[in-house]
This record gives C-alpha cells, sequence and structure tokens, in this order.
C-alpha cells in the first residue's frame, strides 16, 4: 500500500562566510569582525572543516551525482545551490541549525575561541537577520531554530524571540547551549520563566541538538587532539590509511571524552531539568525537540523519573523537596517531547549542513492539532509517481511542486 508523505530534513545546518555578516551588524562591532575574520575564519577551515572534509576516495564513494565536486557545500549560504540540492534529493522542506563547515559562528558558538556575551549576544542578532532573509527567499522551504544567545538580558532575549516567530522561526535553542557556571540551572522556577512562557505563547519549540552544553573552544581542542593521532600515523595515505582515518574520525566524534558531540549527560539532561523544574506544567503548549541525541535513553530516563515524582520526598539537592509535578513524566511525553523518527544516513550534506541526520517524517501532528509543522500529506510524493515540475519563484530553476507550508 502506498502512503503520500513530506520528507523534511529535521537537521539541516546554515552559515556564511563571515563577511556576509556585516550588513547585518551595529556599526562598532565591525572591527570586531576585522578581527574574527583575520584571526578566526582561515583556522576553523584549517583546524576543523578540514579535518573533517570527506577524502577524495570517500567522496568517490557517495558523490555519485558529483554536488560536492560542483561546489554543492555553498549551499551553506546560497539560496539558489541549497534549493537544487534538496530538489536533487527529494527534500520538501528543512528545518535549519545554525553552523556548517563554511566558517565559524559569529562569535556564539563552541566552534569559537572565548568571546565575552556582548559579542556572542551581537553575532547571534546578525545571524538569525541573515537567516531570515535566506528563509524568505526559500518560498517556506527553510525554517530556522534560532540561538538563545547568553541569556544574561532576559527582557532583549524575550524580545528577540518575538522578532524570531515573526520572521517565520519554528523553534529555539534550550538555553545554555554554551555553557555558562554563572547562569541559573534550567529548573530555577523564576529566571528562564519568561522565556518558557514566550516560548509557549509564540509556538515555538524548544530546541536541543547534539553538543549542548559545550564551552567555547572546545571544538578546537578536539581537532588538535585528532590531528596528533594523524600526525602519529605518518607516511603517505592509501586506501587502508585512508578509511582508518574515516573510522577513526568516527570513533573520535562518538566516544572521544574530548569530542563537542559525544552523548553525554549535557544534551540530556534538559529534558529532566525541564520537567522537574515543573515547567512543563506551568506551559502545557510547550514542547522540546531532540536533534542527534538518540532516544535509546527516554524509556529509562522517563521510568526513574516517574519514580522520583511519586516518591513523598527528594533527599537530591538537584531539587527542593517542595517541588512537586502535576503529572507523572511518562504520560506527558507524547506532547512534551517530540522527536522525529528518523531514517539515518551518514554522510556529508551535499547541500548545506556538513555531518548529518536525514529525517523521513512519517507520522506527525496535522494542521488541525495546533502544530506549526507542514500536514504530512504531500500527493506528489507519492512512490511511483512523478512531481509536477515548475519554475521556482526564488530562483527561477525547474523543481518540485511542493505543498504550501502553514503561515
Amino acid at each position: 500500500m502506498n502512503e503520500n508523505l513530506i520528507v523534511v530534513s529535521a537537521d539541516g545546518h546554515a552559515a556564511a562566510p563571515l563577511e556576509t555578516y556585516r550588513s547585518y551588524l551595529e556599526q562598532r562591532f565591525h572591527a570586531d569582525l576585522d578581527a574574527l575574520i583575520a584571526g578566526e575564519e582561515h583556522e576553523y577551515r584549517q583546524r576543523v572543516a578540514g579535518p573533517a572534509h570527506p577524502t577524495p576516495e570517500a567522496m568517490a564513494a557517495f558523490d555519485d551525482r558529483g554536488a560536492m565536486a560542483s561546489g554543492g557545500e555553498d549551499g551553506s549560504f546560497d539560496l539558489a545551490r541549497r534549493l537544487v540540492e534538496m530538489d536533487a534529493e527529494g527534500c520538501a522542506c528543512e528545518i535549519v541549525h545554525s553552523g556548517t563547515q563554511a566558517a565559524p559562528p559569529l562569535w556564539y558558538g563552541a566552534a569559537n575561541h572565548q568571546y565575552p556575551p556582548e559579542l556572542q549576544w551581537a553575532g547571534v542578532r546578525a545571524y538569525h537577520r541573515w537567516l531570515a532573509e535566506l528563509m524568505g527567499g526559500s518560498d517556506g522551504r527553510m525554517v530556522g531554530v534560532g540561538e538563545p544567545g547568553p541569556c544574561l538580558d532576559i527582557a532583549a532575549t524575550v524580545a528577540e524571540l518575538e522578532w524570531l516567530a515573526g520572521q517565520g522561526y519554528v523553534s529555539v535553542g534550550v538555553p545554555g547551549i554554551i555553557t555558562d557556571p554563572t547562569l541559573a540551572p534550567l529548573y530555577d522556577p523564576s529566571y528562564y520563566e519568561p522565556i518558557w512562557a514566550a516560548c509557549a505563547d509564540l509556538g515555538l519549540v524548544l530546541s536541543v541538538h547534539a553538543g549542548w552544553g559545550n564551552r567555547q573552544g572546545v571544538v578546537y581542542q578536539f581537532f588538535d587532539a585528532f590531528a596528533t593521532r594523524l600526525a602519529e600515523m605518518g607516511g603517505e595515505l592509501d586506501r587502508m590509511k585512508v578509511e582508518q582515518i574515516a573510522m577513526t574520525l568516527q570513533a573520535e566524534l562518538d566516544g572521544s571524552a574530548e569530542s563537542p558531540l559525544r552523548l553525554n549527560l549535557g544534551p540530556l539532561r534538559v529534558m529532566w531539568q525541564l520537567m522537574l523544574g515543573g515547567v512543563f506544567d506551568r506551559h502545557p503548549a510547550l514542547k522540546l525537540a531532540l536533534t542527534e541525541v538518540r532516544a535509546d535513553w527516554v524509556p529509562a530516563t522517563l521510568a526513574t523519573l516517574d519514580q522520583r515524582a511519586a516518591a513523598p520526598t527528594c533527599t537530591s539537592n538537584a531539587r527542593p523537596a517542595s517541588t512537586s509535578l502535576r503529572t507523572a513524566p511518562s504520560p506527558r511525553r507524547r506532547s512534551t517531547v517530540r522527536r522525529w523518527r528518523c531514517a539515518m544516513r551518514s554522510g556529508w550534506n551535499s547541500s548545506c549542513s556538513g555531518w548529518t541526520t536525514r529525517t523521513t517524517r512519517e507520522r506527525g501532528p496535522t494542521r488541525g492539532s495546533g502544530s506549526r509543522w507542514p500536514s504530512p500529506v504531500c500527493p506528489r510524493a507519492t512512490p511511483g509517481r512523478s512531481w509536477a515540475r515548475t519554475p521556482s519563484r526564488s530562483t527561477g530553476s525547474t523543481g518540485p511542486v511542493w505543498p504550501r507550508w502553514p503561515s
């Protein structure tokens, strides 16, 4: 039996060469941008993007369309090229996070050296405005995930959330993407409350991506350690050594204690801290999306949370004994934690994003459920049928006719 569906990438990424952001920054930050370009852009490409890039041998095995060989990675910031690659891959829409191999973040990411909060916040706002412009030309096929920034000025953060929602963003990262030990914990009942309330009111889904909770500079430290391991191999690269390098990088990313993407407690604890802090009790409409952090840990975690919620007292220092939940965590998991069912395909996403997860949205909330996500039914994606093709309004190129997305 054939089933209509829409193919969505729930883990797309975008970033531009640093000079691109100049017109989105206040004049007083231009000298800082010059310093960032001179001091970090080339370093990032050499020490981070370079070692992570597939070898020619690997590209020969998977780049069967020649997408990367012909410059497909420019889809990180080139909208026309991105839409071409999305069409070629049958991808109707992308949920777009920050960060690619094209350039380092604009002061605000773990793939930066350390920068003060003022620069981090300026970079976040400039990135948001650049991505909003890119999204605006995509005819609804790109929807953004915003960055929370340092969250030192809660009123400014809420104002930015309102701006994001008005520009078509559908999600925002949970505060703490860059760890700051001076900030209140997520379960604090008061500090982040205006943020949770704004996200619930605006329909912005809270997002946790792999790497949440890292400190600035950790990405450089990881690739320095990896480069040392490669140097120890020595000699000329042959096929066996190339395959060994690829396997080593994957193993280091998955399991190394230094890896910024290692699945440790960092991104996982967001869910239980928000639950035990009563955030979803106070804001039932609030949703949490987990991206690139697997889900095998969720059942055992919910069982533990249920036990803690049922206990009459709590002796842990993590939450006061007076904290109570209106509902045990497991019954609310369907409405609180939204995780896209994924068809995993490891590889370098030629259109935009670097190592990524390609996602097939098999089932999900429909328009009538109050969700801002599109309906999962796409008549032109029926197996055995050809997609109608028409010139794209944004690029003039020929591509599939996609359904209209909710505003």
